[in-house]
């Protein structure tokens, strides 16, 4: 079965319908000017990050993925979309400009998304949520305030018996919040997880899933940059 032929990632559409990931009523950016958003973005050290063959780096982050063997980046992400992107000093400054403009705009930006070809994928996306993320919006609320929202996406997409919980899962060598869900579609059960880091307003979501995966590979591996 090929799950790409049956969903759309889900964290990817919300992007598609305008609406914010991992969003909180508390945010407070909806008050500043895209050139404000910017101009925070440029002051920070924002980056989106690069990719080096199948791994994916973001010093902003401070983090290191790696996409499993036989899987590759796709046309899904913004990043893989510019072309030459990872050898073009212009097309990283475009790229990275699209972004901060997006965010200012409350969309979500699916940077990467890696896949076997048929059953299992990677999606990195990042999102501006609020000023100050890390002081009243830890990981542990980023990813509950979406359960519901990611829940009903699935259903949306034919999944039945569609489950999500809130666990923790080993991450950059350490224990961190994540999020699971489950589906059933066609008689296969899909399984997904997703962590994210916050930093300075912004949040950096990592998922994995598929009908096969069960060790979440790509974010169990998932290391500091220093």
């Amino acid at each position: 079965m090929k799950i790409k032929r049956l969903i759309v990632s889900v964290l990817a559409l919300s992007m598609l319908m305008g609406m914010p990931v991992f969003a909180c009523e508390q945010s407070e950016h909806h008050h500043k000017t895209t050139k404000e958003i910017v101009e925070e973005a440029v002051e920070n050290n924002f980056s989106i990050g690069e990719v080096k063959g199948n791994v994916y780096e973001n010093p902003f982050f401070n983090v290191r993925i790696e996409a499993p063997e036989g899987y590759n980046f796709n046309s899904y992400g913004l990043m893989t979309i510019v072309n030459n992107y990872s050898t073009t000093d212009k097309a990283k400054e475009i790229t990275k400009r699209l972004v901060e403009v997006a965010l200012s705009q409350d969309y979500a930006v699916p940077l990467l998304n890696a896949d076997n070809g048929s059953n299992s994928e990677l999606e990195i996306l990042v999102g501006y949520v609020a000023d100050n993320t890390d002081d009243y919006l830890n990981e542990s609320a980023l990813i509950e305030s979406k359960l519901d929202y990611i829940a009903d996406s699935f259903k949306s997409r034919g999944f039945s018996d569609v489950k999500t919980s809130l666990g923790t899962t080993t991450f950059l060598g350490e224990e961190h919040p994540c999020m699971d869900i489950t589906g059933t579609i066609d008689g296969t059960t899909y399984n997904q997880k997703y962590v994210c880091i916050p930093k300075d307003g912004y949040v950096l979501v990592i998922g994995f899933g598929g009908s096969e995966q069960e060790d979440f590979a790509p974010i169990k591996n998932a290391t500091k940059l220093n």
